[in-house]
């Protein structure tokens, strides 16, 4: 990657510099990207598409700080990931870069509206009910706003983990499979929020298998036998 290229991204967005990242123990242990070097630029919707098992959510998690790449560097928002510790990577989740994730990851003894606060005051050390029931309403969800994690559908699940994820003011939003729960309506809702968060001079990175949503992304990444291009 030249230098012109990485630094017109570093500050915002997210570079891969020669990041490897295998998985598995022994003889299962096996390479998902070998040797990447990719911009994910500022002020765009940027998706990753390829096969099941491909390594597209594992690299979202090396991204996030949850998974440590075999070589290689990743920059998030102008922080170098991969120097991090512990401590370093629990503040970067909260607030620098979040996740959208598949399995929505709620806080099943809070209430839609109350996970949507903690989000915010995670990142922002002060409570905020007006954002939290800004989001409440964009996802549809103010109607259930007190209602817990357990009362809800797997689609209403999934977007009060994207009002969480859009509410706290990261700068990286990092959304894996962000519509696979969702009807059409409220698919097209959640791209046109992420839209909007990209637009406003952040970086979002889509994992999808949606064509619909990858057609409507600024540019598209193919991850295919451990090649990101």
């Amino acid at each position: 990657m030249s230098a012109e290229l990485e630094s017109g991204f570093t500050a915002g967005g997210v570079v891969l510099r020669g990041l490897t990242l295998r998985v598995g123990l022994g003889r299962a242990r096996r390479t998902l990207i070998e040797d990447a070097s990719v911009a994910f630029p500022l002020g765009a919707v940027a998706c990753i598409v390829g096969a099941s098992g491909s390594g597209k959510s594992t690299l979202l998690r090396a991204v996030a700080g949850r998974h440590c790449p075999d070589g290689g560097r990743i920059i998030a928002a102008g922080v170098s990931v991969t120097e991090l510790d512990g401590s370093g990577r629990r503040g970067l989740r909260r607030r620098v870069v979040t996740t959208i994730e598949q399995d929505y990851n709620l806080v099943e003894t809070l209430t839609a509206r109350e996970n949507i606060l903690l989000a915010i005051e995670l990142a922002t050390g002060r409570r905020n009910d007006d954002g939290a029931a800004h989001w409440l309403a964009r996802l549809g969800l103010w109607e259930l706003r007190d209602e817990f994690p357990e009362t809800l559908s797997g689609g209403e699940r999934q977007r009060v983990a994207i009002a969480r994820s859009l509410a706290a003011p990261h700068r990286v939003v990092l959304a894996d499979e962000p519509t696979g729960a969702l009807d059409e309506q409220n698919g097209k809702r959640v791209v046109q929020l992420l839209r909007e968060f990209a637009e406003a001079g952040k970086c979002c990175i889509v994992v999808t298998h949606n064509p619909s949503v990858a057609a409507a992304a600024d540019c598209v990444f193919t991850l295919k036998e451990g090649v990101l291009a």
